[in-house]
């Protein structure tokens, strides 16, 4: 049995970040940890009894970032309606490792449990970002 789950986090999409260093400790960026905490309070508001899924899961990421205010009225209203193509600096693999990593021991165990990824970027009214999870049966041995 198939479960979909679908929810929103009302942030500015954020790339995903390499970790610095200190000294000889790793931290991941702050702006990326934020964003990673965002999301994953975002899922546990829409599905608080959820426990981590154990088998295969399909994740797809839509990024909506706010069209620039000092675009005319015109071209705004195009990126609205998604007639004007998201092309900002934000690369879509790197949108969507910053949801697959915060999701890591919340939706599921571990983002390596992701076997199919979408990633889009867009226009809207605000910015934020949706996320669609397809949480699949293991695979069982046939009787």
């Amino acid at each position: 049995m198939t479960r979909t789950l679908t929810f929103s986090a009302r942030i500015m999409p954020v790339s995903w970040q390499r970790a610095g260093r200190r000294g000889m400790q790793t931290y991941t960026p702050p702006q990326t940890a934020r964003a990673e905490s965002s999301i994953c309070a975002a899922f546990r508001v829409a599905y608080p009894k959820t426990k981590p899924h154990q088998g295969p899961v399909e994740l797809a990421v839509a990024s909506v970032f706010q069209a620039p205010v000092s675009w005319p009225r015109w071209k705004r209203s195009l990126a609205v309606a998604g007639l004007w193509p998201c092309t900002n600096q934000k690369d879509v693999d790197n949108l969507a490792k910053t949801v697959a990593d915060s999701l890591n021991g919340v939706a599921y165990v571990d983002d390596r449990q992701i076997i199919a990824l979408t990633s889009t970027k867009q226009y809207g009214d605000t910015s934020r970002v949706l996320v669609t999870l397809r949480l699949l049966d293991a695979p069982v041995k046939p009787s």
